[in-house]
């Protein structure tokens, strides 16, 4: 074989490889027996001249770099732009196989604020069959790579035409810039530079995030007024879910393979809401962090503050990632008190370790207790966090009030292996009601003007737990929902009236800190409530094409 042969192998070992993550979707994503359930999310053009398009672009991209090679005629420049490719088409691949979707920045932002417990958990939710993808795909890269590298004779790459080929490099060059002109999706260039550019987009958002956190600046409301009489002692409770979705989920799905212990009658359910970004760090962010101005911002719990009100955050999550801090570390720090509930315990090694949302409950009800008039009490849970089975008590028998249980599982699940996690989510979630249900009833016990606000950070497909890729709608479909004591429905009947009217309101979360204002009666100059906030009457609902777009912090 000569060297330009073996060159050209070489560029196109990962492009090859790489092609059936962008080939099976026709044939096996739009069968009925897709085991990610996730077709209707896509829309892919599934003619001939796509496949020609891309095989064209696979095979110019290759040419120019063999040429390259040739040009250099170095086995050292070779060996260093192959592994560069290797390496961004095996991430890209390897993220394929363990999620069944393409890699996105979300996905970086997930590896990188995480820590060490949750980095344990996510190996262990590994199948034997994830790890044995994993084993195989690195054997075949390294060695295909090793193998192509080690045979390219160098004296074999000498050109003679340099005119003649530098001429069709060119030519190819504008071919292929037409055709990604016409084919957008070749932007990306999916298997090479998708790694490169999830990557980039999350050191640009992380810097964003730490800019915009270092430019806090309470000052910014200055002047807020509340529209509550100064004699009304106030309660309000808003509760963070963690990666809940209105798929399957007790209270919304009509398909739901379990009841929720929650009396919906109490409850105001919100039908089309969505989580702006589907990991807690980039979405609670968005949703509690407002940014007027370029250089300043003001968080939620400073608001609060602002407007006369004791702050409490009690968290069962960890307090930040093992590579810095994160906005719900800061939001912690902001408020008057903060409890972590697992942070002191030296036996919490791993998520498996967690203690149940239900130990919220009694530093829940010292906050309660706390002597101030007017309060606001932040509760995040654990909820829904994989593994799922780790989020419930073990002795939990859902099957007794939920006869159908099961059947619903299956009906929902045709594939039996993996009925277990669904199966699992269910309960976790069901879970998290009968959590939900103590706090209300906490709050309705202790009476007063009070209200609370159930939201989750973002949702989670059972069926591809490790997928970050928001092209998966169940990621991004959340519940809310908004509970009222007689008091509070006695002062904001217009209120009240406009949430009934928003049931199915399209609404995404990062506009969230305007509703969450406008639900405490609080009104300031940079507060958009008028038009953001989702009990407005006057509320510009987000569009389908701004659900499907993860808007950036800046």
């Amino acid at each position: 074989m000569s060297a330009k042969i073996n060159t050209f192998l070489l560029y196109l070992f990962p492009f090859a490889v790489s092609a059936f993550t962008l080939f099976d979707r026709p044939f096996f994503y739009f069968s009925a027996q897709d085991p990610r359930n996730t077709a209707m999310y896509y829309e892919i053009d599934i003619t001939a001249v796509f496949y020609i398009c891309y095989a064209y672009f696979a095979a110019m991209f290759c040419y120019v770099l063999m040429y390259l090679s040739a040009l250099f005629n170095s086995k050292k420049f070779i060996a260093v732009v192959s592994a560069l490719i290797y390496t961004a088409s095996y991430i890209y691949v390897l993220h394929f196989l363990l999620t069944g979707f393409h890699i996105h920045y979300n996905s970086v932002f997930a590896l990188f604020d995480t820590n060490v417990p949750e980095a344990k958990e996510f190996l262990q939710t590994l199948k034997a069959s994830d790890i044995a993808k994993a084993v195989v795909l690195t054997l075949a890269y390294a060695g295909v790579w090793g193998g192509l590298t080690n045979h390219i004779d160098k004296d074999g790459l000498k050109i003679k035409h340099r005119k003649k080929l530098a001429s069709a490099a060119f030519v190819f060059c504008l071919i292929g810039a037409a055709l990604l002109e016409k084919h957008s999706f070749f932007s990306n260039l999916e298997p090479v530079l998708s790694p490169v550019q999830a990557f980039v987009a999350y050191r640009r958002e992380e810097q964003n995030i730490a800019r915009i956190i270092d430019k806090i600046d309470p000052s910014l409301m200055d002047g807020i007024k509340s529209g509550v009489a100064k004699n009304i002692n106030e309660t309000y409770v808003v509760v963070i879910g963690e990666s809940a979705s209105r798929d399957l989920h007790p209270l919304y799905a009509e398909d739901a393979v379990a009841s929720s212990p929650l009396n919906k009658k109490n409850l105001i359910l919100f039908n089309k809401i969505y989580a702006s970004a589907p990991i807690t760090m980039l979405s609670l962010f968005q949703a509690l962090f407002i940014n007027p101005e370029k250089n300043k911002t003001v968080d939620f719990v400073d608001l609060a503050k602002k407007a006369g009100f004791k702050t409490f955050w009690i968290s069962n999550q960890f307090r930040a990632s093992s590579f810095g801090d994160n906005p719900t570390a800061v939001l912690s720090r902001r408020a008057d008190e903060a409890s972590f509930i697992n942070h002191s315990n030296p036996d919490i090694k791993n998520y498996a370790d967690m203690p149940l949302d239900e130990n919220l409950l009694p530093p829940f009800q010292d906050a309660l207790n706390d002597p101030a008039a007017k309060k606001i009490i932040f509760l995040h849970l654990f909820g829904s966090h994989a593994p799922y089975e780790n989020r419930y008590p073990e002795n939990m028998n859902i099957e007794n009030k939920n006869p159908d249980f099961e059947k619903g599982v299956q009906k929902r699940t045709p594939l039996e292996k993996q009925r277990k996690e669904v199966r699992a989510y269910a309960k976790s979630m069901y879970y998290t009601d009968t959590v939900l249900k103590q706090i209300i009833e906490k709050l309705n016990d202790k009476g007063g003007y009070s209200s609370l606000i159930y939201f989750s950070d973002h949702g989670a497909n059972p069926k591809a737990a490790m997928n970050r890729n928001p092209d998966d709608k169940s990621i991004l479909e959340v519940p809310f929902f908004l509970w009222a004591s007689s008091d509070y429905k006695n002062l904001n009947k217009e209120k009240i009236k406009n949430a009934e009217n928003a049931r199915n309101k399209l609404y995404r979360m990062d506009r969230l800190k305007f509703t969450l204002a406008d639900w405490m009666n609080l009104s300031h100059p940079l507060l958009s409530i008028e038009t953001d906030s989702l009990f407005s009457p006057k509320l510009i609902e987000t569009t389908e094409q701004e659900i499907k777009q993860t808007p950036s912090v800046l």
